[in-house]
């Protein structure tokens, strides 16, 4: 498979959504939230003083977007934006991606360390903000959480540990809670990043410092791969008209580029797939992906 440029002239693109026709994604550096055409047209659909994050979308179809360092959710309405959750009062450092369910319900990480700094993601959490927008604990102890993907049925949360180089699987309760955590896959060498499930219920994930793109099944087994040599391979979103087009969000970086100076070239390419994304009611399942390296 061989990827095709869809976008270019991006600075860090981010947690990839296939919504409403259209690929949704944030661009980290440049404080905005974008949407992109099946011909490749950008549209500035929101401009923050923060960097934004993952992203996600209501029953009734505003968009929710975070902020990971003023630690807030918002709300995106045509041109109206607003406060959806405040969780600046939450002991962490700051926020990663997230993804809602079919009820608006989101799961969100709360990071404790720095980007620069591996050894204080010991302690990370998810977060749960429930349809009435009350916030608590959904499951503590992660390493490093990073993209989130819940499955078709809206029973399962899949989570990328990145600095623990595995694929954790929650069960959802009907309450929202999580329970019955266990490793999915095994996914060493590559630092999962950004994922998507497919109609299988493999995931497609990003490993941005192995310059790769995976598809891996439950037990780790990788069935497909995808290079992009030079480029971090950030996350990644089943979408198009008929759930075929894989959409791949990369950086032409380094740490110390992004970290430092906020340095980054960022692209958006397509390559089409066999399997299609999951879906819910015939309706494509919400992916989610996003990197905060």
């Amino acid at each position: 498979m061989t990827p095709e440029r869809l976008a270019a002239g991006l600075i860090f693109p981010e947690s990839p959504r296939w919504h409403g026709g259209r690929l949704w994604l944030s661009d980290l550096i440049s404080r905005q939230v974008l949407t992109i055409t099946a011909e490749g047209e950008v549209t500035v659909r929101a401009q923050f003083d923060d960097n934004p994050s993952g992203l996600g979308f209501l029953p009734g179809g505003d968009a929710l977007v975070v902020l990971m360092r003023t630690r807030r959710v918002m709300r995106i309405a045509d041109a109206d934006i607003s406060v959806h959750a405040d969780l600046s009062g939450i002991p962490g450092r700051r926020l990663n991606d997230m993804h809602t369910d079919a009820q608006g319900v989101c799961y969100l990480d709360n990071l404790q360390g720095s980007s620069r700094d591996e050894s204080d993601h010991r302690q990370d959490s998810l977060l749960c903000i429930d349809q009435a927008g009350h916030v608590s604990l959904a499951a503590a102890g992660l390493t490093r959480p990073n993209g989130i993907a819940g499955t078709a049925d809206g029973r399962g949360l899949i989570v990328a540990e990145t600095s623990a180089r595995r694929l954790t699987r929650f069960r959802v309760s009907d309450d929202g809670s999580l329970t019955g955590r266990e490793v999915f896959a095994d996914v060493s060498p590559a630092h999962p990043d950004g994922i998507c499930l497919d109609a299988e219920g493999n995931v497609w994930l990003g490993s941005p410092y192995t310059s790769e793109f995976l598809r891996v099944r439950e037990d780790g087994t990788v069935l497909d791969r995808i290079q992009v040599p030079g480029e971090w391979a950030v996350a990644c979103a089943l979408g198009g008209p008929d759930g075929h087009t894989l959409y791949l969000v990369t950086a032409r970086t380094t740490r110390e580029a992004l970290q430092t100076r906020g340095e980054s070239a960022g692209f958006v390419s397509v390559v089409s797939v066999d399997v299609p994304a999951a879906t819910r009611n015939g309706i494509a399942s919400p992916q989610t992906g996003k990197s905060g390296l």
